[in-house]
Protein backbone atom coordinates (compact mmCIF):
# COMPACT_ATOMS: atom_id res chain seq x y z
CA UNK A 1 0.00 0.00 0.00
CA UNK A 2 1.36 3.44 -0.83
CA UNK A 3 2.69 5.63 1.91
CA UNK A 4 0.17 7.89 3.63
CA UNK A 5 0.71 11.32 5.06
CA UNK A 6 -1.23 12.79 7.92
CA UNK A 7 -3.03 15.93 6.80
CA UNK A 8 -4.59 17.59 3.84
CA UNK A 9 -2.33 20.52 3.11
CA UNK A 10 -3.46 24.06 2.54
CA UNK A 11 -6.67 23.66 4.50
CA UNK A 12 -8.56 26.59 5.91
CA UNK A 13 -11.79 26.99 7.75
CA UNK A 14 -15.17 26.83 6.17
CA UNK A 15 -18.33 27.70 8.05
CA UNK A 16 -21.30 25.84 9.37
CA UNK A 17 -24.22 28.20 9.58
CA UNK A 18 -27.78 27.79 10.64
CA UNK A 19 -30.81 29.90 11.23
CA UNK A 20 -33.23 29.41 14.12
CA UNK A 21 -36.62 30.96 13.32
CA UNK A 22 -38.86 32.28 16.07
CA UNK A 23 -42.38 30.89 16.45
CA UNK A 24 -43.85 33.89 14.61
CA UNK A 25 -44.12 32.98 10.92
CA UNK A 26 -41.52 30.25 11.44
CA UNK A 27 -42.85 28.11 8.59
CA UNK A 28 -42.56 31.01 6.18
CA UNK A 29 -39.24 32.18 7.56
CA UNK A 30 -37.47 28.91 6.83
CA UNK A 31 -37.11 29.84 3.29
CA UNK A 32 -35.25 32.42 1.29
CA UNK A 33 -31.62 33.47 1.48
CA UNK A 34 -30.51 36.49 -0.49
CA UNK A 35 -26.74 36.39 -0.34
CA UNK A 36 -24.67 38.93 -2.20
CA UNK A 37 -22.03 36.85 -4.01
CA UNK A 38 -18.57 37.12 -2.54
CA UNK A 39 -15.33 36.69 -4.41
CA UNK A 40 -14.97 32.96 -5.11
CA UNK A 41 -11.37 31.95 -4.38
CA UNK A 42 -10.96 28.36 -5.58
CA UNK A 43 -13.53 27.15 -3.13
CA UNK A 44 -11.40 28.37 -0.26
CA UNK A 45 -14.45 28.06 1.95
CA UNK A 46 -17.38 25.77 2.49
CA UNK A 47 -20.33 26.82 4.59
CA UNK A 48 -23.34 24.97 5.86
CA UNK A 49 -26.47 27.01 6.25
CA UNK A 50 -29.06 25.35 8.44
CA UNK A 51 -32.53 26.67 9.05
CA UNK A 52 -33.73 25.23 12.33
CA UNK A 53 -37.42 25.74 13.21
CA UNK A 54 -38.01 25.84 16.96
CA UNK A 55 -41.38 26.10 18.71
CA UNK A 56 -39.77 28.89 20.74
CA UNK A 57 -36.36 30.22 21.63
CA UNK A 58 -36.51 30.75 25.37
CA UNK A 59 -32.87 30.72 26.40
CA UNK A 60 -29.39 31.12 25.02
CA UNK A 61 -28.92 27.49 26.00
CA UNK A 62 -30.62 26.50 22.75
CA UNK A 63 -28.02 28.47 20.83
CA UNK A 64 -25.15 26.97 22.83
CA UNK A 65 -26.45 23.45 22.29
CA UNK A 66 -26.87 24.09 18.59
CA UNK A 67 -23.32 25.36 18.27
CA UNK A 68 -21.99 22.23 19.95
CA UNK A 69 -23.88 20.08 17.46
CA UNK A 70 -22.48 22.08 14.56
CA UNK A 71 -18.95 21.89 15.94
CA UNK A 72 -19.21 18.10 16.00
CA UNK A 73 -20.47 18.08 12.41
CA UNK A 74 -17.67 20.42 11.35
CA UNK A 75 -15.11 17.97 12.77
CA UNK A 76 -16.67 15.21 10.68
CA UNK A 77 -16.43 17.37 7.57
CA UNK A 78 -12.80 18.18 8.36
CA UNK A 79 -11.99 14.47 8.59
CA UNK A 80 -13.68 13.95 5.21
CA UNK A 81 -11.33 16.45 3.57
CA UNK A 82 -8.30 14.84 5.21
CA UNK A 83 -9.29 11.36 4.01
CA UNK A 84 -9.89 12.55 0.45
CA UNK A 85 -6.50 14.24 0.42
CA UNK A 86 -4.66 11.14 1.65
CA UNK A 87 -6.32 8.95 -0.97
CA UNK A 88 -5.40 11.35 -3.74
CA UNK A 89 -1.80 11.33 -2.52
CA UNK A 90 -1.84 7.55 -2.63
CA UNK A 91 -2.88 7.66 -6.29
CA UNK A 92 -0.04 10.07 -7.06
CA UNK A 93 2.43 7.68 -5.39
CA UNK A 94 1.17 4.84 -7.60
CA UNK A 95 1.72 6.91 -10.72
CA UNK A 96 5.30 7.63 -9.66
CA UNK A 97 5.92 3.89 -9.45
CA UNK A 98 4.61 3.46 -13.02
CA UNK A 99 6.00 6.64 -14.53
CA UNK A 100 7.37 4.94 -17.65
CA UNK A 101 3.92 3.63 -18.52
CA UNK A 102 1.38 5.44 -16.31
CA UNK A 103 -2.04 3.84 -16.04
CA UNK A 104 -5.20 4.47 -14.06
CA UNK A 105 -6.15 0.79 -14.37
CA UNK A 106 -4.86 -0.19 -10.94
CA UNK A 107 -6.69 -2.25 -8.28
CA UNK A 108 -6.42 0.55 -5.71
CA UNK A 109 -7.82 3.12 -8.14
CA UNK A 110 -10.64 0.77 -9.17
CA UNK A 111 -11.39 0.29 -5.48
CA UNK A 112 -11.65 4.05 -4.94
CA UNK A 113 -13.98 4.42 -7.94
CA UNK A 114 -16.25 1.48 -7.10
CA UNK A 115 -16.45 1.32 -3.31
CA UNK A 116 -19.65 2.12 -1.48
CA UNK A 117 -20.43 4.84 -0.68
CA UNK A 118 -18.73 6.23 -3.78
CA UNK A 119 -16.60 9.33 -3.21
CA UNK A 120 -14.69 9.64 -6.47
CA UNK A 121 -16.38 10.00 -9.84
CA UNK A 122 -13.20 9.88 -11.90
CA UNK A 123 -9.45 10.45 -12.04
CA UNK A 124 -7.37 12.17 -14.71
CA UNK A 125 -3.60 11.90 -14.98
CA UNK A 126 -1.93 14.80 -16.82
CA UNK A 127 1.75 14.56 -17.76
CA UNK A 128 4.06 17.57 -17.67
CA UNK A 129 3.20 18.40 -21.31
CA UNK A 130 -0.54 18.52 -20.64
CA UNK A 131 -1.41 15.18 -22.24
CA UNK A 132 -4.17 13.70 -20.12
CA UNK A 133 -5.60 10.22 -19.56
CA UNK A 134 -9.08 9.88 -18.05
CA UNK A 135 -9.98 6.87 -15.88
CA UNK A 136 -12.76 6.10 -18.39
CA UNK A 137 -10.17 5.84 -21.14
CA UNK A 138 -10.56 9.27 -22.72
CA UNK A 139 -7.48 11.09 -23.98
CA UNK A 140 -7.58 14.82 -23.25
CA UNK A 141 -5.43 17.93 -23.46
CA UNK A 142 -5.18 19.93 -20.25
CA UNK A 143 -2.12 22.00 -21.11
CA UNK A 144 -3.92 25.34 -20.86
CA UNK A 145 -6.00 24.40 -17.83
CA UNK A 146 -5.10 27.01 -15.17
CA UNK A 147 -5.56 24.52 -12.33
CA UNK A 148 -3.13 22.10 -13.96
CA UNK A 149 -0.62 24.91 -14.45
CA UNK A 150 -1.01 25.89 -10.81
CA UNK A 151 0.06 22.42 -9.64
CA UNK A 152 3.54 23.03 -11.08
CA UNK A 153 3.88 26.00 -8.72
CA UNK A 154 2.42 24.20 -5.70
CA UNK A 155 4.11 20.81 -5.60
CA UNK A 156 3.13 20.05 -2.01
CA UNK A 157 -0.33 21.59 -2.02
CA UNK A 158 -3.77 20.74 -3.32
CA UNK A 159 -5.47 22.86 -5.96
CA UNK A 160 -9.27 23.00 -5.96
CA UNK A 161 -11.70 23.71 -8.77
CA UNK A 162 -15.44 24.04 -8.31
CA UNK A 163 -17.87 23.09 -7.01
CA UNK A 164 -19.56 22.50 -10.32
CA UNK A 165 -22.06 20.17 -11.94
CA UNK A 166 -20.47 17.08 -13.48
CA UNK A 167 -21.00 16.59 -17.20
CA UNK A 168 -20.84 12.84 -16.62
CA UNK A 169 -23.36 12.39 -13.82
CA UNK A 170 -25.11 15.73 -13.43
CA UNK A 171 -24.18 15.69 -9.74
CA UNK A 172 -22.30 18.41 -7.87
CA UNK A 173 -18.58 17.63 -7.75
CA UNK A 174 -15.39 19.21 -6.50
CA UNK A 175 -12.24 18.77 -8.58
CA UNK A 176 -9.03 18.34 -6.60
CA UNK A 177 -5.60 18.53 -8.25
CA UNK A 178 -2.31 17.26 -6.83
CA UNK A 179 1.15 17.49 -8.39
CA UNK A 180 2.92 14.21 -9.19
CA UNK A 181 6.66 14.33 -8.46
CA UNK A 182 9.33 11.66 -8.82
CA UNK A 183 11.70 10.42 -6.11
CA UNK A 184 14.02 13.34 -6.82
CA UNK A 185 11.25 15.87 -6.36
CA UNK A 186 11.00 16.68 -10.08
CA UNK A 187 7.58 17.64 -11.42
CA UNK A 188 6.07 14.93 -13.63
CA UNK A 189 2.52 16.17 -14.04
CA UNK A 190 -0.64 16.13 -11.95
CA UNK A 191 -3.53 13.94 -10.91
CA UNK A 192 -7.08 15.30 -10.84
CA UNK A 193 -9.94 13.71 -8.93
CA UNK A 194 -13.62 14.59 -9.33
CA UNK A 195 -15.16 14.12 -5.89
CA UNK A 196 -18.90 13.76 -5.37
CA UNK A 197 -20.38 16.22 -2.91
CA UNK A 198 -23.10 13.76 -1.84
CA UNK A 199 -21.44 13.68 1.57
CA UNK A 200 -22.36 17.31 2.12
CA UNK A 201 -25.87 16.73 0.82
CA UNK A 202 -26.26 14.08 3.51
CA UNK A 203 -24.85 16.42 6.14
CA UNK A 204 -27.17 19.22 5.09
CA UNK A 205 -30.32 17.10 4.94
CA UNK A 206 -29.38 15.40 8.21
CA UNK A 207 -29.45 18.66 10.15
CA UNK A 208 -33.22 18.69 10.63
CA UNK A 209 -32.88 19.04 14.37
CA UNK A 210 -36.59 19.71 14.94
CA UNK A 211 -38.05 18.01 11.90
CA UNK A 212 -38.69 21.30 10.10
CA UNK A 213 -35.21 22.51 9.28
CA UNK A 214 -33.57 22.71 5.88
CA UNK A 215 -29.83 22.32 5.47
CA UNK A 216 -27.43 23.64 2.86
CA UNK A 217 -23.80 23.52 1.91
CA UNK A 218 -22.71 26.68 0.14
CA UNK A 219 -19.51 27.93 -1.40
CA UNK A 220 -17.88 31.23 -0.54
CA UNK A 221 -19.51 32.77 -3.60
CA UNK A 222 -22.92 31.86 -2.20
CA UNK A 223 -23.67 28.97 -4.55
CA UNK A 224 -25.58 26.06 -3.07
CA UNK A 225 -23.61 22.85 -3.56
CA UNK A 226 -25.84 20.48 -1.59
CA UNK A 227 -28.85 20.21 -3.90
CA UNK A 228 -30.77 16.96 -3.81
CA UNK A 229 -31.59 17.11 -7.53
CA UNK A 230 -29.29 16.95 -10.52
CA UNK A 231 -30.21 20.50 -11.52
CA UNK A 232 -27.37 22.97 -12.08
CA UNK A 233 -25.88 24.54 -9.00
CA UNK A 234 -27.86 27.57 -7.95
CA UNK A 235 -26.50 30.76 -6.52
CA UNK A 236 -28.09 32.73 -3.74
CA UNK A 237 -27.70 36.15 -5.30
CA UNK A 238 -31.27 36.28 -6.64
CA UNK A 239 -34.49 36.32 -4.66
CA UNK A 240 -36.58 33.19 -4.97
CA UNK A 241 -40.04 31.99 -4.05
CA UNK A 242 -40.47 30.74 -0.45
CA UNK A 243 -40.96 27.13 -1.57
CA UNK A 244 -37.76 27.09 -3.62
CA UNK A 245 -35.62 25.78 -0.76
CA UNK A 246 -33.38 28.83 -0.68
CA UNK A 247 -32.99 31.15 2.30
CA UNK A 248 -33.68 34.87 2.58
CA UNK A 249 -32.03 37.53 4.68
CA UNK A 250 -32.19 41.28 4.58
CA UNK A 251 -29.22 42.93 2.88
CA UNK A 252 -27.51 43.87 6.16
CA UNK A 253 -27.81 40.31 7.43
CA UNK A 254 -26.52 38.98 4.12
CA UNK A 255 -23.49 41.21 4.60
CA UNK A 256 -23.07 39.78 8.10
CA UNK A 257 -22.97 36.25 6.73
CA UNK A 258 -20.56 37.28 3.98
CA UNK A 259 -18.27 38.76 6.63
CA UNK A 260 -18.46 35.51 8.59
CA UNK A 261 -17.50 33.58 5.46
CA UNK A 262 -14.55 35.85 4.82
CA UNK A 263 -13.20 35.84 8.37
CA UNK A 264 -13.97 32.14 8.97
CA UNK A 265 -15.09 32.87 12.50
CA UNK A 266 -18.00 31.23 14.23
CA UNK A 267 -20.71 33.11 16.07
CA UNK A 268 -24.38 33.96 16.10
CA UNK A 269 -26.53 36.99 15.46
CA UNK A 270 -30.20 37.86 15.75
CA UNK A 271 -31.52 38.72 12.30
CA UNK A 272 -34.79 39.68 10.64
CA UNK A 273 -36.06 37.74 7.66
CA UNK A 274 -37.94 39.44 4.80
CA UNK A 275 -41.05 37.62 6.05
CA UNK A 276 -40.91 39.64 9.26
CA UNK A 277 -39.80 36.98 11.75
CA UNK A 278 -36.96 37.43 14.22
CA UNK A 279 -34.42 34.65 13.83
CA UNK A 280 -31.00 33.63 15.04
CA UNK A 281 -28.26 32.96 12.50
CA UNK A 282 -25.57 30.63 13.87
CA UNK A 283 -22.35 29.82 12.04
CA UNK A 284 -19.35 27.66 12.88
CA UNK A 285 -16.04 27.06 11.04
CA UNK A 286 -15.12 23.82 9.26
CA UNK A 287 -11.41 23.05 9.46
CA UNK A 288 -9.42 21.67 6.51
CA UNK A 289 -11.86 22.89 3.88
CA UNK A 290 -10.18 23.63 0.56
CA UNK A 291 -7.66 26.41 0.21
Amino acid sequence: MPKKEKRLGGGRNGLIDFWIPSPIKSLKSKLLLTLLPTVFILLSLFAWLLVWGLTNLETQGAVAQSREILKAKSENASEWFVAIGEELKNVSYLLVEEMENPSLDHPYIRYLLNRSPVKFESFVYVDSKGHALHSLGYVLNEYENPYFLETARKLEEFVFSGPDTSQLSGKPVLEIWKAVVDRNGAYCGAIKAAVYLDYFIELATGLHLTGRGIGWVIGEDGRIVSQLSSSPLRDLSARRAPDDGALALHENDSKLLIQALRTRRGGYQEVSSPTGSKDVLIYEPIANSPD
